[in-house]
C-alpha cells in the first residue's frame, strides 16, 4: 500500500496502475479494504485505469459493497464498455478477456445481494455456476456464499447449509479470509433460522 501511495504521490500512473493490478483483488475481496482502493480510483486518471478491467473490477465491487447502489449501476455498465474495448485490443488474449466478464458477472449478483434481493438471488447465481464453471477459486467461493444468503432469504435452511459447507472449503483452500468471515456468519444464521442455537454458535 505504502508503495502505491508513493506512485501515485509521484503521478508515475504506469507503476501505480501496475502494483495496484497485481494486489487489487486481494486488498478489495480477500480483505475487504474498499475505502482505500475508492480513494485511489479517484486520484488515478480513468484513462489509465482503463488499461487494466481488474482494476475497474475491483472498483465496481468496492462501490457495490459501500452500497452506493446508482454509482456501482453505473460503473459496472461502464466495466462492461472497458472490457469490451480491452478485448478489441487484445484479441490474442481470450482467456483474460472471460476472466474479466465472469467477474463483472459475479459484482452484478453482488449488487443483487446487497440490494436486499435475496428472494431473487438463487436462479440468476445457479445461471452464473452453470455458466462459468472453471471460474477462479476465490470467485466460486464468493458465489456459494450468495447462493447461501439467497437459500436464507428463501428459507431453503438444508439447501443453503449446503452451499455454504462448500463454499467455506473453497474459501479455505483459496485462504480468503474475508469471505470465510462472511460464509461462517451465513452459516451460523441459517442454524439460527432453523432454531438451531448450539449449531449456530459452533
Amino acid at each position: 500500500d505504502e508503495a502505491i501511495e508513493c506512485s501515485i504521490r509521484a503521478r508515475d500512473w504506469e507503476q501505480a496502475c501496475n502494483w495496484l493490478a497485481e494486489s487489487v483483488e486481494d486488498s478489495a475481496q480477500r480483505q475487504g479494504t474498499t475505502s482505500t482502493l475508492l480513494r485511489w480510483a479517484k486520484m488515478i486518471p480513468r484513462q489509465w485505469l482503463d488499461r487494466y478491467p481488474l482494476i475497474r473490477i475491483s472498483v465496481g465491487f468496492s462501490l457495490v459493497l459501500s452500497s452506493r447502489r446508482n454509482e456501482a449501476e453505473a460503473e459496472l455498465y461502464d466495466i462492461e464498455q472497458c472490457i469490451d474495448a480491452w478485448a478489441l485490443c487484445n484479441p490474442d488474449k481470450p482467456d483474460a478477456t472471460r476472466q474479466f466478464r465472469c467477474a463483472l458477472e459475479l459484482q452484478r449478483l453482488f449488487l443483487l445481494g446487497v440490494n436486499d434481493a435475496g428472494s431473487k438471488l438463487l436462479q440468476p447465481v445457479r445461471q452464473w455456476l452453470e455458466h462459468w464453471p472453471d471460474a477462479r477459486l476465490r470467485y466460486l467461493g464468493d458465489v456459494f456464499n450468495l447462493a447461501a444468503y439467497a437459500c436464507k432469504s428463501n428459507g431453503d435452511i438444508a439447501e443453503g447449509l449446503a452451499y455454504a459447507e462448500h463454499g467455506r472449503g473453497i474459501q479455505r483452500r483459496d485462504r480468503g479470509n474475508y469471505g470465510l468471515s462472511w460464509n461462517l456468519l451465513l452459516d451460523a444464521l441459517l442454524h439460527l433460522k432453523a432454531g438451531n442455537l448450539h449449531a449456530a454458535r459452533n
